[in-house]
């Protein structure tokens, strides 16, 4: 290899190795709380998304979606011991899948302009016949 082609080569690897992914530095710890799976008609959709709930009103709020497509666990929300005067609730629901069972990963949270991010993956489902879709319960400290 010639010297001008290794100095080139060797300047892109440097510069390229300064180009680095943007970490969040406003990392905030978490807790599961619950890991389960909604199972219902192929009818009534949840989209994939997550939420963050700040108070026991907007969570109360939003257990009728749950119970729209699955009754029993929305009871299992209604009896949640949590105490939101201290923390907020995370929920992550994943895709629908016609087969059973996916998982949601959580990679981290961060705050990035007093927004709560979720960063998270969801696993590809398995073979086995059910329709489901994962989600997953947190809990974050409330900031001061």
């Amino acid at each position: 290899m010639k010297p001008e082609n290794l100095f080139v080569c060797l300047f892109l690897l440097i510069l390229g190795s300064g180009c680095t992914k943007e970490e969040p530095n406003n990392s905030i710890l978490y807790e599961v709380i619950l890991e389960n799976y909604l199972s219902y008609s192929e009818e009534e959709k949840i989209p994939e998304q997550y939420l963050v709930f700040k108070n026991e009103t907007d969570w109360n709020n939003f257990i009728p979606e749950i119970e729209r497509v699955n009754p029993s666990q929305a009871e299992h929300f209604k009896v949640l011991d949590f105490d939101f005067d201290k923390n907020n609730l995370i929920i992550i629901i994943g895709k629908y899948y016609n087969y059973c069972c996916s998982r949601i990963s959580v990679h981290g949270i961060y705050n990035k302009n007093g927004i709560v991010v979720v960063q998270y993956k969801e696993s590809s489902p398995g073979r086995f016949t059910a329709l489901s879709q994962a989600y997953v319960l947190l809990k974050i400290a409330k900031e001061d």
